[in-house]
C-alpha cells in the first residue's frame, strides 16, 4: 500500500482512512508492506509517533527503522516509513539517495518463495540444411508406383501423404522447443547519463552540507543537464521501439 501524508494533515485522520483500506484487505495469512511519506519522524520520541505505532499494532503491523529520509543542512527527520506485518527476517530495506526529491528513496526487499513456473513448450520440425538434404535422399529413394498406380484420387493422395509423413516424421521430426520470450525491459542509461547523475548527486550531498547559495545554483545546473539528457534518451527509445515493433500499423 502506498500513503502519502501532507505535513499538514490531520494524522489521525490520516489513521482512520489506513483503517478503513486495511479492513478491506488484512487477513493474518495475507503479507502486508505498507510504504510512503507519512510525515511522522521515527527518529525523534513524540506522541504522532506513538499514536501511529499503536494503530498499526491492532493489525500485527510494524514500522521498521530507517535512517533520515530527509536531510537538509538544518535538520535529519526520517518521516517516511515502510511498515509490514512479515516477519523482519523476511524483510530487508535501505535508503539511498536519487536526487528526485528532498527525501531519499525506500528500498523494501521482501524474502518469498519462488513460485514453480511452467515453462513454455511447443513441438516443431527441426528444418535445416541436413535435414532437408536427408529428406530429398529419402524421397528419390521411394517407388512412387504406389501413388501413381492408384486409379481413385483418395486412395493416390492417402498413399502420397503416407510416404510424406514417413519422410519428414524420420528427416524432420517433431521436437520439443522451449519458447523464448522478448525482453520486456527497456533499457534507459548510457555512460553519459550515469555520469550526469553522480555529478548531480555529487552536487546535491555539498549543497545539503554547505547550503551554500553557490552549491545550490551548481546542483540546479547538474540537475537540468541530467534532466534534458533523460529526456533525449526517452525520445531515442521511442523512436527505437517504435522501428523495432513487428506490428507497426
Amino acid at each position: 500500500m502506498g500513503i502519502y501524508k501532507s505535513p499538514q494533515s490531520n494524522l489521525d485522520n490520516a489513521i482512520d482512512l489506513i483503517s478503513t483500506e486495511l479492513d478491506k484487505i488484512h487477513n493474518p495469512n495475507n503479507p502486508i508492506v505498507i510504504m510512503g511519506d507519512i510525515n511522522v519522524d521515527s527518529l525523534t520520541g513524540n506522541n504522532d509517533k506513538q499514536t501511529l505505532a499503536e494503530a498499526l499494532e491492532g493489525y500485527n503491523i510494524k514500522r521498521l527503522e530507517l535512517p533520515a529520509t530527509r536531510i537538509t543542512h538544518q535538520s535529519r527527520t526520517s518521516i517516511d516509513f515502510i511498515c509490514t506485518n512479515l516477519n523482519e527476517e523476511q524483510v530487508t530495506c535501505n535508503v539511498t539517495t536519487t536526487g528526485l526529491s528532498d527525501h531519499t528513496a525506500q528500498v523494501c526487499r521482501i524474502m518469498a518463495e519462488k513460485e514453480k513456473t511452467t515453462t513454455n513448450v511447443t513441438m516443431r520440425r527441426i528444418v535445416n540444411e541436413n535435414s532437408m538434404e536427408e529428406a530429398r535422399r529419402m524421397l528419390a529413394a521411394q517407388d512412387w508406383n504406389v501413388v501413381t498406380a492408384k486409379e481413385n484420387t483418395d486412395e493416390a493422395f492417402n498413399a502420397f501423404d503416407s510416404i510424406m509423413r514417413f519422410v519428414m516424421d524420420t528427416a524432420c521430426p517433431y521436437k520439443q522447443i522451449k519458447i523464448k520470450t522478448k525482453d520486456g525491459k527497456r533499457r534507459l542509461w548510457d555512460a553519459e547519463s550515469l555520469q550526469l547523475k553522480r555529478s548531480y548527486l555529487e552536487a546535491l550531498n555539498r549543497e545539503i552540507l554547505t547550503g551554500n547559495d553557490d552549491d545550490k545554483r551548481n546542483t540546479a545546473l547538474m540537475k537540468k543537464n541530467y534532466d534534458l539528457k533523460l529526456k533525449d534518451l526517452r525520445k531515442q527509445q521511442n523512436v527505437d521501439f517504435v522501428e523495432q515493433a513487428e506490428n507497426k500499423t
